[in-house]
């Protein structure tokens, strides 16, 4: 897996840097990231999140809507970032920013709902690979009996020629030694 620095972003989502370190803080809980320390890698992911970000702000989606657009579209919420998000609601308590604390719980429940949906999703993929894994033992018992019966087959096979230069060899000597007996009796 390839991690990413913000400045790797900006090129392959095709905006500033300044737009998409603006996108990344008003969008983190969308965004995959990893923290090694003090520095941020980005996951490969997140150049797909910012192209979806782009496309909505190219169609003049306000942030709000392009929360509930990525929301809508199953792009996973990180929760480590959904969780910075409310606590830095919290801490700062005045009034003005109470429509961004309801907007982050408004976040946190949808969030939460994906995570769920994602389980599901997970949960549905697990028994179809088990139901495959399943499948896949008897196709291979199958293929194994049928190399068996393969096996058997040629080693049938390998005895019938055995007997077969068998019998041709004893039907060439008799027809040697009949037609010389034949031919004596023709004379007698």
């Amino acid at each position: 897996m390839d991690l990413l620095r913000k400045k790797d972003l900006h090129p392959a989502v095709g905006v500033a840097k300044s737009t998409v370190a603006d996108w990344i803080e008003d969008f983190s809980i969308y965004i995959p990231q990893i923290k090694k320390g003090n520095v941020t890698y980005y996951r490969p992911e997140a150049i797909d999140v910012l192209q979806f970000i782009k496309h909505c702000r190219d169609d003049n989606y306000q942030k709000q809507q392009i929360m509930e657009a990525l929301s809508d579209s199953g792009f996973p919420v990180t929760v480590e970032e959904a969780k910075r998000d409310v606590e830095q609601s919290i801490d700062t308590q005045d009034n003005s920013n109470n429509h961004d604390l309801m907007s982050a719980m408004e976040t946190i429940g949808q969030a939460f709902q994906k995570l769920s949906d994602q389980d599901e999703s997970i949960k549905d993929l697990q028994d179809k690979d088990e139901a495959h894994e399943g499948r896949m033992d008897e196709v291979e018992k199958r293929t194994d009996q049928n190399n068996k019966t393969i096996d058997d087959l040629r080693e049938e096979i390998e005895e019938l020629k055995r007997e077969l230069a068998v019998t041709k060899e004893k039907t060439e000597k008799q027809g040697f030694w009949s037609r010389l007996f034949k031919g004596n009796k023709n004379n007698d």
